[in-house]
């Protein structure tokens, strides 16, 4: 199973999500979606497939992101500006798998010559920020309104309220330190899997 983030080949810019299992591939190309629009078209395809096939992928196990897509991207797009810096100052902190001691911090690769590297939950909730503080995106929001009561449960930084005000005073330089901190002290990866799964719906992949 491969979710795969590439540029979008029909438009020249924004994104298309591309969907491998076995002798299955399917595309969602039809606009050029932002990096959350095509990463949730993903998740709610990835998400019909464990439904009807009894299986448990989780979404930040499978998902890639391949370079020319953040190169194009980066002057339209702020998370993927973000990551696509993130990348070339040699931080693999948002893309690497987390906490596991026998896995690279670098897990980047060559498919069909073209560079891809996996997105780890930290990522996508950094993309989820960026998503709502950024465009205004109301499936973000939703996102951001549990995922902050979560935290808010688990005693960080007040109410959940409060909590939401700071994620809004956001920006660039400082979501992705804000973002570890968050998963350092009080939640990890089946919590925030746990309120995308609840909030975050997908569009339709052909």
């Amino acid at each position: 199973m491969e979710l795969t983030l590439e540029l979008n080949k029909k438009f020249g810019y924004g994104y298309q999500g591309r969907l491998r299992h076995g002798p299955m591939e399917s595309v969602l190309d039809d606009q050029p979606y932002t990096l959350y629009e095509a990463g949730s078209g993903l998740a709610g395809a990835l998400e019909e497939i464990n439904k009807a096939r009894g299986t448990n992928y989780q979404i930040h196990e499978v998902l890639r992101i391949t370079d020319e897509a953040l190169q194009v991207n980066k002057n339209h797009d702020l998370a993927s500006a973000k990551l696509l810096k993130e990348l070339r100052a040699g931080d693999y902190s948002n893309i690497a798998p987390r906490r596991q001691e026998s896995v690279p911090r670098t897990t980047k690769k060559l498919v069909d010559g073209e560079e891809e590297h996996m997105l780890n939950m930290p990522a996508l909730v950094c993309v989820t920020i960026a998503a709502w503080v950024k465009d205004k995106l109301p499936k973000p929001k939703e996102f951001l309104n549990e995922f902050c009561k979560l935290l808010a449960a688990r005693k960080y930084g007040g109410s959940a309220a409060a909590i939401f005000a700071e994620v809004e005073k956001l920006h660039e330089g400082n979501t992705a330190r804000w973002v570890e901190g968050v998963f350092n002290q009080c939640v990890n990866d089946d919590d925030v899997i746990g309120v995308w799964e609840r909030t975050i719906g997908g569009v339709t992949i052909r």
